[in-house]
């Protein structure tokens, strides 16, 4: 990374460090986090402090494809759509949820390459709202049938007794809240910022 202008260091700063937790982050999720435009972007491209590219990608499993703009680190493999829609409802998840939950780990991080993630759990963290104890994070994009959502919530609750569910959609909440009726579900969406307890 070349030299940071004193404009966009701050800036710069921010979005490396959440790009080095979350991995892919939308223009429009760091415009809602730190203001910054597609010009800063390409600015901080230029610098080689990121990477942009466009995707087409579906906000809900339902949803038709868009073009977003994407930014990484550079150097960073774009991965399939699907995992990356997953990646990034995962990110705004973590922004929602930033003063509640501490330690954000990653399963990923935990064992080294990315895990089949119909079979695990998507993040360990520490619930404040639960007094620190142990939660499991789940995020559905609105692929998982039901049988991988109490599959997964089972394995979940091996491990911790607090699973907290995020989907894409009010219809998957309801799914998933006729499933797990003690699960802690919101609504959050990684496209528009749109975010709510079920």
């Amino acid at each position: 990374m070349g030299r940071v202008p004193g404009h966009l260091d701050e800036d710069v700063q921010a979005v490396v460090s959440d790009l080095r937790v979350d991995r892919f982050l939308t223009l429009g999720q760091l415009g809602r986090r730190y203001g910054v435009t597609l010009r800063r972007l390409r600015e901080m491209q230029r610098l080689g402090a990121v990477e942009l590219r466009s995707m087409e990608l579906r906000p809900t499993y339902w949803s038709k494809p868009s073009w977003f703009t994407v930014a990484s680190l550079p150097g960073t493999p774009p991965g399939p759509g699907k995992w990356v829609e997953h990646v990034l409802g995962l990110a705004e998840v973590r922004w929602v949820m930033r003063d509640r939950l501490d330690g954000w780990r990653p399963l990923e991080s935990l064992g080294g390459e990315r895990p089949d993630r119909w079979r695990w759990f998507d993040v360990f963290a520490y619930d404040r709202e639960a007094g620190g104890k142990p939660a499991v994070v789940e995020y559905d994009t609105g692929i998982y049938r039901p049988r991988e959502i109490l599959d997964k919530t089972g394995r979940a609750t091996r491990i911790c007794q607090k699973v907290i569910w995020a989907t894409a959609s009010y219809r998957k909440a309801e799914v998933i809240a006729e499933l797990v009726p003690d699960a802690d579900i919101w609504v959050i969406r990684w496209h528009d910022g749109e975010h709510y307890r079920f």
